[in-house]
């Protein structure tokens, strides 16, 4: 494991009922597990990355500091087409964002408050027109199974008459634009058919596109 850094966690205070991971001490003078396991398998760095919002990354901020771990801040975003469309023929992605820098950081607020006061429906969104504005000082991975990627590439699976080819390759051509050397494949260990599926391509398309695989 060393070596290895988490670029994509959720806690129980920024992914309600989808987390069970604490960014903070379990109780006084008992530790933060996430932290003691980091420090266990050597793990020099933890990403936060709160669906939608970023209101753990204080917390988990001041335990890495603690820890002597270094603290990445991160978002997992929603993103849709145009957040100005507010109904249910509006659909949603997950996109992990990640600040490199102070820059990186401002823009996460920004979109993170965008997401929540210009674009909520249902949950905060954001579109791509919005995160190319605040794009500066983020790196972007392609996030889960709920991401737009790999969601083109399941139904390309089951479907090959869509003909989906142009389409993911003009997805990635604008986020490789967008994003150039910071732009990733994520794969997640899983034996989920789904996620092994997403896996083969992601590693085919890594090769196809020379973009790297976090």
């Amino acid at each position: 494991m060393e070596g290895y850094c988490a670029l994509h966690v959720h806690s129980h205070m920024d992914s309600v009922l989808d987390s069970m991971v604490r960014v903070t001490r379990e109780g006084k003078n008992k530790p933060c597990l996430l932290q003691e396991k980091a420090k266990e398998y050597n793990i020099p760095a933890i990403a936060l990355t709160g669906h939608g919002n970023m209101s753990g990354i204080i917390s988990h901020y001041k335990t890495c500091q603690e820890y002597g771990t270094k603290c990445i801040v991160g978002l997992e975003a929603y993103i849709t087409d145009d957040l100005a469309v507010k109904d249910t023929t509006s659909k949603y992605y997950h996109l992990i964002l990640l600040a490199k820098n102070d820059i990186g950081y401002r823009n996460l607020k920004v979109l993170s408050s965008i997401g929540y006061l210009d674009g909520f429906y249902r949950k905060p969104r954001i579109d791509f027109k919005t995160l190319s504005e605040y794009s500066e000082g983020l790196i972007c991975c392609t996030a889960c199974l709920a991401g737009e990627l790999p969601r083109m590439i399941m139904q390309y699976h089951r479907d090959p008459s869509y003909q989906l080819e142009q389409q993911i390759d003009g997805w990635i051509t604008a986020y490789k634009i967008l994003f150039g050397d910071d732009f990733y494949f994520e794969i997640q260990s899983s034996d989920s058919e789904e996620q092994v599926i997403v896996n083969k391509e992601l590693v085919k398309l890594s090769k196809e596109y020379s973009i790297p695989i976090v």
